[in-house]
Parts: C-alpha cells; structure tokens; sequence
C-alpha cells in the first residue's frame, strides 16, 4: 500500500503528462490531461496492484514471483492504454 501511494501516484502522473507532451499538447495540454484522468488511472492502478503484490507473496513460489509481477505489468499496460488512449478515440467518434 506503501509503495501504491508513495510510487504510484507520481507514475501515473509522469504517464499522463509526458502522454499530453509527447502528442505536442504542451504543458497546459498536460495539466489538463492529469485533471481529466489522474484519479481514473490511479484508483484502477490501487484495485490491481495491492492485491496483485498480495497474491505474489502469499500464494506464488518464489521462483515464479517475476513471471508473476510481469503478467501483472503486462495486463497493466494494456489497461493503462485503453484507459489513456481508448477514451480518447470514443470521444473523437462522438464528437463526429
């Protein structure tokens, strides 16, 4: 839970904004991105996180705890990139 509130809020606030800078938006771009979507990402990130790392470390071997943290990161990802990137293409569908 430590690691959730200390590390995972500046992450995700370090992907949304570099997303906004990335894409050219600047730094109100990026401001406006974290408001928009800050608290969306992180309360997902703390329902899979924590009870991923809880799983880890009371069911899975320890030889398998890497595989397991990466799966976790890995289906990580592919939320964080619907969540980052799916919303903003249904609202480009829905603007049209």
């Amino acid at each position: 839970v430590i690691d959730q509130v200390g590390m995972g809020s500046w992450a995700t606030m370090y992907v949304l904004s570099m997303k906004a800078l990335m894409e050219g938006d600047g730094i109100q771009g990026a401001k406006i991105n974290v408001r928009q979507n800050f608290w969306d990402v992180y309360l997902r990130a703390c329902c899979i996180f924590p009870p991923g790392q809880f799983i880890n470390y009371l069911l899975i071997p320890p030889q398998y705890r890497v595989f397991w943290l990466n799966g976790i990161g890995f289906c990580w990802r592919i939320i964080l990139s619907y969540l980052v990137y799916g919303r903003q293409q249904q609202d480009n569908v829905n603007d049209t």
